[in-house]
């Protein structure tokens, strides 16, 4: 019976306040793309201290294939096979006894490879 009262008392007690920073965090979590666009566009004209940062720029699929390889553009076509024989010799099933992430690492390696000589890079 204590326990029970104990409980009840703290599930009095614990209540969610909603504070406005709460309250403002709710709605635009219920807005949609566009509506939350028009409220960022809207805090950046009205607030001076906000400024607007560009989107980084997407990799290109050869710097995604070079990233996978673990190489940095500009890469040479050595360079590429050098570190292509590389990770295909550590990454091996027969090397790895049947770990599953390298063989998962190893489909990832090739298929870059495989990209970067059909872009003429390897």
């Amino acid at each position: 019976m204590v326990a029970l009262e104990a409980r009840l008392a703290l599930r009095q007690t614990q209540r969610l306040v909603m504070t406005p920073m709460l309250q403002q965090a709710i709605h635009l979590l219920q807005l949609s793309t566009l509506e939350l666009q028009e409220v960022l566009q809207k805090e950046l004209t009205e607030n001076p201290v906000l400024e607007e940062v560009p989107p980084e720029e997407e990799p290109t699929a050869e710097e995604t294939a070079l990233a996978v390889l673990d190489l940095t553009p500009p890469a040479t076509l050595a360079e590429i096979k050098q570190r292509y024989k590389a990770l295909v010799k550590r990454l091996h099933p027969d090397a790895n006894g049947g770990d599953t992430a390298a063989e998962e690492r190893l489909k990832l390696v090739n298929q870059a490879y495989s990209m970067l000589k059909t872009a003429a890079l390897a």
